[in-house]
């Protein structure tokens, strides 16, 4: 996410800056060859090994990082977090909510787009659909609480099978990334 062009990949950075400006020991993670290949990094970016990439036919403008499991979760518990937020329901959202397990730590998850109508209307192959929202959909049901961008996005995930227990929109009109963050993780102390 973070070196891609779009409103996820300046969201993230842009909360990592918010939390730089207010003295929060907020950390993004991203894979090494993400982070290298992003100028614009702000220094609280934690950057971990891929040791697999993969781009798929349909979408040659996206390579999936696949970070060392065992490398990430001891570079993850050295940070000591408090919390995991992940933005990414891919090999590194996985590696951040096995870590939290492991670490007994809340894990947030940010769903900030509809991947499997993405994939499916970048192929044309309806059959896509399906196994990917299922992969999706189990991921995040795996976090503690899940944001989505609104009341509406809530109310269609929750008809395709997500609970709708842990889901909430995010707040709007769009806060501050300060008051984002105050919202995500409480009041700075």
């Amino acid at each position: 996410t973070i070196r891609e062009e779009n409103a996820a990949a300046r969201a993230v950075k842009e909360i990592a800056r918010a939390a730089l400006r207010d003295g929060r020991a907020v950390q993004i993670v991203a894979s090494d060859a993400q982070a290298v290949a992003t100028p614009d990094l702000p220094p609280n970016v934690l950057q971990l090994q891929a040791i697999y990439f993969y781009a798929p036919n349909f979408q040659r403008s996206y390579t999936m990082c696949v970070p060392s499991v065992l490398k990430s979760l001891e570079m993850i518990y050295q940070a000591n977090p408090d919390m995991v937020v992940i933005s990414t329901p891919g090999p590194l959202g996985v590696v951040g909510i096995i870590a939290a397990r492991l670490l007994g730590i809340p894990c947030i998850g940010m769903l900030h787009a509809d991947y499997a109508e993405e994939i499916a209307a970048q192929t044309e192959d309806e059959q896509l659909f399906d196994p990917i929202d299922s992969c999706v959909r189990w991921v995040y049901s795996l976090v503690n609480t899940l944001y989505v961008p609104s009341v509406q996005d809530m109310r269609l995930l929750e008809e395709r099978g997500y609970d709708a227990a842990n889901m909430h929109a995010l707040p709007q009109p769009a806060p501050s990334w300060s008051d984002l963050l105050t919202h995500l993780f409480g009041a700075k102390t």
